[in-house]
């Protein structure tokens, strides 16, 4: 029996009395959990749902049982539960936690050019190489080569988040707030950067990147400006459209990104549509929802293999996760490394691992009650989080680096990667921030005359 029209009825239903209800809350954005968390879950488990009906396999060509198709779409739909319950707790409880450290705005703009400054000397080589469109080496050429850096290098994580990701976000801020003060010739300096950076993260297929590039422009824009305070048919209409071609672009990433020649790449995804036409863009098609696919799996070999729960060790060991390799040296594997580890063995064994639903973390551990169960702690967590973040992020500058933290890890990739390896993401991403935020109350900068 196909269940994927009666998991859309369902959906639909909750997810509608559900955005009445937290509208008549008034917790309603379209940015919020509450609304956009439940919408692209869905995308991505109905994505697994359509796949496994035409399917009935992983990726790699390996049968599913058909009692499988049952077993995930119970699974998912406790796992909606558990999302709305913990939801409904948070906007009945209003319970808020300060999250936004304070800062003297003065001179955390000079703490800013230092910190940068700093992580330019640093790691010269990854920042500049972020800017060069003459060198660019291509996904498929260096993927190989960074996963099994990133597992046996200890410092090479924490380089890359430290001294490269965090200082290009900052550069990318101080060219915003310069841009937004300066005359229409010089905006053309500040615009160049952030323009060789998309650019760069485009031709190289680290798609991840490119939409936090996107993700960080647009909020920047959203709370300092107002151009999206208000919005009417034409810029509804420019928002449904600019959404619509970063799905297409993430979905065109993964077939040419073997490629960094940008006609080179075209010539790939010409080979691509006159044999596939626009399949790519079919949910079930597109290889960023399939993760969906590795929760059937795992169902399956614990169902129709005998393969056991972990009792919750691989919860435990994604919080150990936490701790940098550079202290705690043999550190387990995270769920997504474990699990191709056990599964996809040739996978793992090229430095790689598997993107992990956002139902792995609880299903692995004690089936669909660990699913409900992380679930509504899960979702209890990010909305406590969001809705702290939002008391002041309109009053503090290191509130709009936290909320784009805050929405790459828990709106726009936990459902892709994991519950528990989202949090690491998040309060890694917000660390330096804090730190300077901390700075910048405690120096103090003065004029020589």
């Amino acid at each position: 029996m196909d269940l994927t029209l009666i998991y859309l009825i369902i959906f639909f239903l909750s997810f509608t009395l559900f955005t009445f209800y937290s509208k008549k809350a008034g917790e309603f954005s379209f940015f919020s959990p509450f609304f956009l968390f439940p919408l692209i879950y869905f995308i991505y488990s109905f994505a697994g749902l359509l796949y496994f009906y035409e399917n009935q396999e992983d990726i790699f060509g390996n049968s599913f049982g058909f009692n499988i198709g049952l077993e995930y779409f119970i699974t998912c739909i406790l796992g909606l539960l558990g999302f709305y319950i913990g939801f409904f707790w948070v906007i009945k409880s209003k319970v808020i936690v300060k999250v936004i450290p304070s800062v003297n705005p003065v001179t955390f703009k000079y703490i800013i050019f230092f910190y940068i400054l700093i992580s330019v000397l640093v790691n010269p080589t990854g920042i500049f190489s972020q800017f060069d469109l003459s060198d660019i080496k291509s996904y498929g050429e260096v993927a190989f080569d960074s996963r099994l850096e990133y597992r046996n290098n200890k410092e090479f994580a924490l380089v890359e988040i430290f001294f490269q990701t965090t200082p290009i976000f900052l550069l990318i801020y101080s060219c915003l707030e310069q841009f937004k003060k300066s005359k229409s010739l010089l905006k053309i300096i500040y615009i160049i950067p952030c323009a060789l950076l998309i650019v760069h993260s485009f031709l190289s297929g680290t798609r991840a990147v490119f939409v936090s590039y996107f993700l960080f422009i647009f909020f920047y824009l959203y709370f300092t400006t107002n151009i999206f305070k208000s919005i009417n048919f034409i810029k509804a209409v420019f928002l449904i459209v600019g959404f619509f071609w970063v799905y297409v672009i993430i979905n065109i990433i993964p077939i040419v990104r073997s490629a960094s020649d940008f006609s080179q790449m075209i010539t790939l995804f010409e080979s691509f549509y006159n044999q596939y036409g626009f399949s790519f863009l079919k949910l079930q098609n597109s290889s960023e929802l399939q993760t969906s696919i590795n929760l059937q799996k795992l169902q399956h070999e614990i169902i129709n293999n005998g393969f056991e729960f972990t009792y919750g060790v691989n919860l435990l060991n994604d919080f150990l996760v936490f701790i940098p390799r550079i202290f705690y040296d043999n550190r387990p594997l995270p769920t997504s490394e474990l699990f191709a580890s056990v599964f996809y063995k040739d996978v793992y064994s090229q430095g790689g691992g598997m993107g992990m639903f956002v139902l792995i973390d609880g299903y692995w551990s004690f089936g669909n009650l660990g699913v409900l169960i992380t679930s509504i702690f899960f979702s209890a967590f990010i909305a406590v989080l969001y809705r702290s973040i939002l008391v002041k992020i309109n009053s503090n500058p290191t509130s709009i680096f936290i909320f784009v933290t805050y929405f790459q890890a828990f709106i726009v990739s936990a459902v892709r990667g994991g519950m528990i390896l989202s949090l690491r993401s998040f309060f890694l991403g917000i660390f330096i921030f804090y730190f300077l935020a901390i700075m910048s109350k405690n120096l103090v900068f003065t004029k020589v005359n």
